[in-house]
């Protein structure tokens, strides 16, 4: 599909090439038959991918539903050898595609999707006609831990998007949903390194699929694809979950998501491009204007310091929280290093709010009135929505102009509506806001049109 792109690319040059003699009309017509009709094949493929997809997964839906069609009728051989047939039947269908038509993205699409279908079905009727008990979210683990090799063998998108949608799946079912039903801390707190180690045991495969020099629409949708479980699975920093050692683990996650998504993205201008940093920088100013109030710092604080000081396990739960943002941390400042080397232009500011955090967490021991930290995250805030704005009208790029108009309307629309002003004053500076939102678009169009 990238080389279509490509050759599509080289026809549209073909004519300016021949106008200014450096091709012959007789050339461009030789380079024409030589590489075909980019257009239709590139059509042509797409539909076949997608086919691929969608048959293999409403084949393998219909195959689960047919077994619940009078299954408590059945003895338990008969269930048993039922439930290994579909799977047998997905593994001599994925071996063919495998060792036949490896290289047609829709074979291999569609029968590795069929195969982590029915391997997770197999796994479901087995545990189901056994009485092996266990819970749902056990079911996705295990589902999650036998197809992993199974993305590495096959490397397809769909393998790799069902595996993220079983672990976004598994991450709310485990942790977040049902945080009510447990007092254990701990409990949420190893199922946050589980899905941590389960969430880096891709970072390979994204290294071997996504071209850092130039975007390609696979690379596109693996980053999203990748992002947004990440993104979900940071609903735990509305839910104090942890305490101060899981506000500190989830602002590091964002920042080196951020970081990866500056090496594998750098080379594209349009936020649909960047995945990565588009859930990096979300995250983090989420998490910024959450700490620009002292309430929730005095949340996470309670929910550890004053219940859990004395649990030493506890204590050990959370040390892995900080030793894994550290890491982080560690790994961030190291990619961006890297960037300072070859002389890159970089934004500090993703990798300055842990170091923020940090400090908040230390004062945390040593008062509970947060005012400093909570200065410092408005400060952050307003630095960053100014960085935004000068780059933007710097590099005659509206998105980020519009970016950190958005940072400063929304801190200053917080830091009002939790003020004690009247709702005269607050109408006025909505109205301002409104009105500078306006105005700088206005200009950035006119500048733009002037300019080109």
């Amino acid at each position: 599909m990238g080389r279509d792109k490509e050759i599509s690319w080289l026809y549209e040059e073909l004519p300016s090439l021949v106008e200014k003699g450096l091709l012959t009309e007789e050339a461009a017509s030789k380079l024409r038959n030589h590489y075909g009709e980019p257009e239709k094949n590139s059509s042509r493929n797409l539909i076949f991918i997608i086919s691929a997809i969608l048959g293999s997964i409403l084949i393998g839906l219909g195959i689960i539903l047919l077994f619940a069609y009078n299954w408590d009728e059945y003895s338990r051989l008969t269930r048993t050898i039922i439930t290994f047939i579909p799977l047998i039947a997905a593994e001599l269908v994925f071996g063919y595609a495998y060792f036949r038509k490896r290289t047609s993205i829709g074979w291999m699409e569609g029968a590795s999707g069929f195969l982590f279908l029915m391997v997770g079905a197999a796994i479901g009727l087995t545990g189901q006609i056994y009485n092996m008990g266990g819970t749902l979210s056990e079911l996705l683990l295990i589902w999650i831990l036998v197809t992993l090799p199974l993305l590495y063998l096959a490397n397809t998108v769909l393998v790799f998007s069902l595996y993220m949608i079983l672990l976004s799946w598994w991450s709310f079912n485990s942790m977040e949903f049902f945080r009510w039903m447990s007092t254990s801390d701990d409990f949420f707190t190893i199922n946050k390194i589980i899905f941590l180690l389960l969430a880096l045991a891709v970072v390979p495969f994204l290294f071997k699929n996504i071209d850092k020099t130039r975007f390609t629409a696979r690379g596109n949708i693996l980053g999203w694809v990748f992002s947004v479980p990440l993104f979900l699975s940071y609903f735990g920093f509305l839910t104090f979950t942890s305490g101060l050692s899981s506000l500190f683990y989830y602002t590091c996650l964002a920042t080196i998501v951020y970081a990866l998504g500056k090496l594998f993205y750098d080379n594209t201008s349009s936020l649909w491009q960047k995945p990565m940093q588009v859930a990096g920088i979300t995250t983090i100013f989420l998490l910024g204007i959450c700490c620009t109030f002292k309430g929730y710092w005095g949340d996470f604080t309670h929910s550890y310091w004053f219940y859990y000081h004395n649990s030493v396990h506890h204590r050990a739960t959370h040390l892995i929280l900080y030793l894994s943002g550290s890491m982080f941390l560690a790994a961030s400042a190291a990619l961006t290093f890297k960037r300072f080397k070859k002389k890159i232009a970089i934004n500090y500011f993703p990798l300055v709010f842990p170091i923020i955090i940090g400090i908040g967490v230390m004062l945390a021991h040593l008062s509970t009135d947060f005012l400093i930290i909570t200065i410092l995250c408005n400060l952050f805030i307003l630095g960053y929505g100014i960085y935004y704005i000068y780059n933007g009208i710097k590099l005659d790029r509206i998105s980020l102009v519009n970016a950190g108009m958005l940072f400063l309307s929304i801190l200053i629309a917080v830091r009002f509506i939790s003020s004690d002003a009247g709702f005269l004053m607050k109408g006025i500076i909505f109205i301002l806001l409104g009105s500078g939102f306006l105005a700088v678009n206005y200009f950035l169009l006119r500048k733009q049109k002037k300019n080109g």
